[in-house]
C-alpha cells in the first residue's frame, strides 16, 4: 500500500512529466516562430529593389532586437525545463523509479539547448554584420 506522501509525490511526478513535455514543446515552437520572423526579415533586407541604407540600419536593429527578445525567453525558458528535469529526478528518487534515472547525461557541449542558443548566436552575428555593411 502506498503512503500518502508517496502519493503525493506520484502526482507531483506525473505533473513534472506534464510540464516537461510542455516546455520542450514550447522552446521548439519559439524556435520556429524566431526562424519564420528571421527568414522575412532577411527577406525585407535583400528584397529587390535594395533597401536605402536608413532603411537597413533600422531593419538590422530590428532584427537584433527580436534576436536578443527569443534568446533571452529561450535561456529563461531552459532554465525552467532543466529545474522541472531536476523535480523529477529527485521524485523518482524518493519513489523507486528510473525513467529520469535513465536519461543520457550531457557530457559534451553537444546538447539541444547548445545548438538552440547557437542558431540564436549566429542570427546575432548576422545581423551586427549587416548592420556594419549598412552603415558603411
Amino acid at each position: 500500500m502506498q503512503s500518502e506522501a508517496d502519493e503525493r509525490n506520484l502526482r507531483e511526478l506525473t505533473e513534472a512529466s506534464a510540464l516537461h513535455r510542455y516546455e520542450a514543446t514550447l522552446l521548439f515552437g519559439q524556435l520556429t516562430v524566431y526562424l519564420a520572423m528571421l527568414g522575412a526579415l532577411f527577406n525585407a533586407f535583400f528584397r529587390n529593389p535594395p533597401l536605402a541604407a536608413p532603411d537597413q540600419i533600422v531593419l538590422s536593429l530590428i532584427g537584433i532586437g527580436v534576436t536578443l527578445a527569443f534568446a533571452v525567453i529561450n535561456h529563461r525558458g531552459a532554465q525552467h525545463l532543466l529545474a522541472t528535469i531536476k523535480r523529477a529526478e529527485e521524485l523518482c528518487a524518493e519513489l523507486g523509479m528510473q525513467i529520469y534515472a535513465r536519461r543520457v547525461p550531457p557530457a559534451t557541449v553537444f546538447t539541444g539547448l547548445n545548438a538552440v542558443r547557437f542558431l540564436y548566436v549566429l542570427g546575432l552575428v548576422c545581423w551586427l554584420g549587416l548592420l556594419v555593411r549598412a552603415m558603411l
